[in-house]
């Protein structure tokens, strides 16, 4: 019995984040704390034919970004830093948007009302609600009442920002601690903040045995000294697991006493404002704005587009003057 409820709740849970991603559910606010928001940061369009992506962001002031495009055309001699003039634009709807996957992927109402017929049977009744919280997100709550009038609440930790359009774990670690979080707006998944792969560093070697979990891309990789260390910071884009489209910047460094090609992941203090942009023959498939991280993703829920045909376009914001010229 123990085992049924706990397999009903994660299937109630999964369905409930799938309906109010799709609009089915109604929010129900619930009064909180005022707390300062986030940031958000302001997407902004090519100013010129062969000019990089520029994004920026509101208080991220006195900086220096260099604006990096990869493409297979361009020969790394030729990418170069600037600081581009930014005209802000809407973000244009994916044509493949989660509310139609969500239509298609969702069983039928009569399937869903059934299973919750089947779980109230005696009187029981199962209320799915958003609850406000106090940064302005809201957590999705299953609650359940019992024949007896006795209610069980459950916080599932998974939180939806609407004006994002995202759902993520509270805790950092991925929706129900998978390490993934998702953009129901665009369709992606991308990594959460706290990521297993952050303790295991990087090395050729993982790109090269990439295949082995269904990963086909291009990369490239920036090294460089600053501040008496040695700096990576590397680009891909392509195809990745579960047949997704798309793309990567990392943030990596390593003492250097450290003779072989092993670089640590970016420390807490290492991290910068990085952006991502993925298209395909010039129609942008998804963007991921400015954001202060030490690893940019992004992973489309589409059909896979061959790695040759898209271009990844990246902003990076760099703490100081020096590290954005030995950067370039």
């Amino acid at each position: 019995m123990r085992a049924a409820k706990a397999l009903f709740k994660t299937a109630a849970i999964l369905c409930a984040c799938c309906m109010i991603a799709a609009g089915t559910f109604t929010v129900a606010n619930r009064s909180a704390p005022p707390t300062e928001r986030t940031v958000t940061a302001t997407v902004a369009a090519k100013t010129a034919p062969g000019a990089a992506q520029a994004e920026t962001a509101e208080k991220i002031s006195e900086t220096n970004p260099a604006a990096v495009e990869y493409q297979n055309a361009a020969p790394v001699q030729n990418i170069q830093a600037a600081k581009p003039s930014c005209v802000p634009v809407e973000l244009p709807t994916p044509a493949n948007t989660f509310h139609e996957a969500a239509a298609s992927a969702l069983p039928a109402p009569d399937s869903v009302g059934r299973l919750l017929e089947s779980y109230m049977a005696g009187g029981r009744l199962v209320e799915v609600y958003l609850e406000e919280l106090a940064d302005g997100n809201k957590e999705l709550v299953v609650q359940i009442t019992e024949p007896d009038g006795g209610s069980r609440a459950f916080r599932t930790g998974i939180a939806v920002d609407e004006d994002g359009q995202c759902l993520f774990g509270l805790n950092g670690k991925g929706l129900l601690n998978t390490g993934f979080n998702f953009d129901y707006g665009q369709s992606i998944l991308y990594y959460s903040e706290v990521v297993f792969q952050r303790k295991y560093g990087y090395c050729e070697l993982y790109d090269i045995l990439a295949p082995l979990i269904s990963a086909d891309f291009l990369t490239v990789r920036f090294k460089f000294e600053y501040a008496g260390m040695d700096w990576m910071i590397q680009f891909w884009k392509g195809i990745y697991f579960f047949n997704t489209t798309g793309g990567e910047v990392g943030v990596y460094n390593k003492p250097q006493s450290r003779p072989c090609e092993f670089y640590d992941c970016g420390r807490d203090e290492d991290q910068m404002p990085i952006s991502v942009t993925v298209l395909r023959n010039g129609e942008v498939i998804f963007r991921k704005p400015l954001e202060v991280c030490w690893w940019q993703t992004g992973f489309a829920l589409r059909e896979p587009c061959p790695k040759e045909e898209l271009t990844l376009q990246s902003t990076l914001v760099f703490p100081a003057e020096e590290m954005r010229t030995a950067f370039t």
